[in-house]
């Protein structure tokens, strides 16, 4: 299995978790940060990130990153946010969710909830911008749901069992 994932697969998490325009957003904003859609890319060197405060980051990484997955949630400027969302104090636990497309996807959602879209340095460089049109295909397809088999002549096709995954999970999907 490979760590990269495709832009559709980008979308397939942020539509959990964004609105429509968001979603777009999330993908686009992904795909530059994580080195085009590797879940395991990790930036920022501990030795040259620092905490609001000042202090070292060193006690908030499992490595010698902390800057994690496809939206490269920061470890160290998030910390408490992190312990909250996965109840633990440990970074190479809370890296290990990181490293985890949905959680990073979840981690994502709950930083941007707190600081928007100026918390990650390609949407405020603008680099996310060149994504955009590639992202909100994927995240139209993505909304389509599991692609269902082709249809036996003379039977309809079947229907879905389910609710589409984006309606079940918290916080629900809602259509813009």
């Amino acid at each position: 299995m490979t760590n990269i994932l495709s832009p559709f697969e980008i979308a397939q998490q942020a539509i959990v978790y964004w609105d429509y325009s968001n979603a777009i957003v999330a993908v686009a904003v992904a795909i530059p940060e994580s080195a085009g859609g590797d879940a395991h890319a990790e930036g920022d060197h501990v030795s040259v990130t620092f905490r609001p405060d000042g202090s070292s980051c060193l006690p908030y990484a499992c490595t010698d990153f902390v800057s994690i997955g496809l939206w490269q949630i920061n470890q160290c400027a998030n910390y408490e946010m992190l312990v909250d969302l996965w109840f633990t104090t440990s970074p190479c636990a809370i890296r290990d969710h990181l490293l985890i497309p949905a959680d990073n996807a979840r981690s994502a959602y709950h930083v941007w909830l707190r600081q928007g879209w100026g918390a990650w340095s390609v949407y405020n460089l603008g680099l996310h911008q060149q994504y955009l049109a590639l992202a909100q295909t994927a995240v139209n397809e993505a909304l389509k749901g599991p692609p269902l088999p082709p249809p036996v002549t003379g039977v309809p096709p079947p229907q879905a069992a389910v609710e589409p995954p984006w309606q079940l999970v918290e916080p629900p999907y809602q259509p813009v």
